[in-house]
């Protein structure tokens, strides 16, 4: 077998072999190669030295992106590949980066230091698969193991008990007992990550298809994460929401907010939920519209057209849909008449054009002062009444038939 590599990365190979020294392509690409899957990132190791490296490409451009550590950017026309010197690493005294590297002369001890055996193979069209410690087995059995001592991996950097977890989602596998056994060992480490890392991992590991087992299996790690979740399990139903989980689409915002749900039995779901991930550094918009789907999980959504219509108004389309798409979730992907009916009319007014919002109003402002509504506070309350009114379906979406209703509300209330 062999992989389909880049020209850029062949040809980042071949000047490396041709000047003397190894070079393999090594971690996920590796992985994803053997997976049949694209690879996103093309990392290169070899025993050059990052003096030697730059001497290579002379003429190329080139970025020191971490040449302390033994990393060098390399631009082959336009696409960047880094190339990193065999190295072994000391002592990780903030449990994330190493205290020092030592440049090595070989590929074994390099593959050494990584995290898993899945990631821990390297390749080159000439030498073939390198694979020391079993990745290739694990990869196709399903397995996430750490390489060597599983506890020493963690201590040495703790994000790497998330990125187990994150693996054994995004790719539905299991994780060896040794090394499932050492993340329960090792997970008060994470508190010492920052939040922004944490998030990260989150992200792939709620979207991935094995997310539900992954979180029933190590819940106890979650919950150093996301404290507050342990109520779910004293409550009886952390099961309940793993299985919506499981059901939902793998959209973050929806996962997140059927995780956060219940975190809280206060009379603010939503800001309890917006507090959790402002904790773990979420962006400003995945918690703005998580917020607002805890508040809105409990409201009912009738199926006809002047409550969707009223739905998009309040709401907007693209929380409408999460929002139906959640309630789906919890029945755990059963298919209530109700929300089915309630997604086919959205899509019918979507697709009609109703008015639902006031730019799609047949007036505006302007319009109305025109008319003779005097400028002030009066213009907006007007428009209001009369979009209300358009959702109610009391008047059509007709310029002239709201103007006339508008000098009405006019006369009778303002003048």
């Amino acid at each position: 077998m062999n992989i389909e590599l880049p020209d850029y990365v062949k040809t980042a190979l071949t000047k490396l072999a041709r000047n003397g020294y190894e070079a393999y392509i090594v971690g996920g690409s590796v992985r994803d190669g053997i997976l049949g899957k694209s690879a996103h990132d093309w990392d290169i190791c070899t025993n050059a030295l990052p003096g030697e490296v730059l001497s290579c490409f002379k003429g190329l451009k080139v970025v020191e992106t971490g040449v302390k550590h033994g990393t060098v950017t390399v631009f082959i026309g336009r696409s960047p590949v880094e190339i990193t010197t065999f190295r072994v690493e000391g002592e990780y005294s903030d449990n994330r980066h190493p205290d020092k590297v030592e440049f090595v002369g070989s590929l074994k001890a390099d593959l050494s230091r990584r995290d898993f055996t899945i990631n821990a193979m390297a390749y080159s069209p000439q030498s073939g698969f390198v694979d020391y410690f079993g990745g290739r087995e694990d990869l196709l059995a399903g397995i996430i193991r750490c390489v060597g001592d599983a506890r020493q991996r963690f201590q040495e950097d703790a994000l790497r008990i998330l990125r187990a977890l994150r693996f054994a989602s995004v790719f539905n596998f299991s994780i060896a007992r040794e090394t499932s056994a050492a993340i329960f060992s090792e997970k008060e480490r994470l508190k010492t990550i920052p939040a922004e890392r944490i998030m990260a991992e989150m992200k792939m590991l709620l979207c991935g298809t094995g997310a539900h087992t992954v979180l029933r299996e190590h819940s106890g790690v979650i919950f150093v994460i996301i404290p507050r979740l342990r109520s779910l399990r004293e409550r009886g139903i952390w099961e309940r929401t793993l299985k919506s989980i499981s059901a939902a689409p793998a959209d973050i915002q929806i996962r997140l907010a059927i995780l956060l749900s219940h975190i809280s039995d206060c009379k603010n779901p939503g800001r309890a939920a917006a507090e959790a991930l402002r904790t773990l550094r979420y962006d400003n918009e995945t918690i703005k519209t998580v917020s607002k789907l805890v508040s809105y999980r409990d409201c009912g959504i009738n199926p006809d057209r002047i409550c969707i219509k009223r739905w998009l108004n309040k709401a907007g389309e693209d929380i409408l849909r999460k929002l139906i798409a959640l309630k789906r979730a919890v029945m755990h992907g059963g298919s209530g008449e109700d929300i089915d009916r309630a997604e086919r009319i959205l899509d019918e007014i979507l697709r009609e054009g109703l008015c639902f919002r006031l730019e799609q109003l047949s007036v505006n402002g302007d319009d109305l002062i025109k008319s003779g509504v005097s400028e002030g506070p009066a213009v907006g309350h007007i428009l209001n009444s009369l979009l209300d009114m358009v959702i109610n379906e009391d008047i059509e979406n007709h310029r002239v038939k709201l103007l006339e209703k508008a000098m009405e509300l006019y006369k009778s209330k303002y003048k």
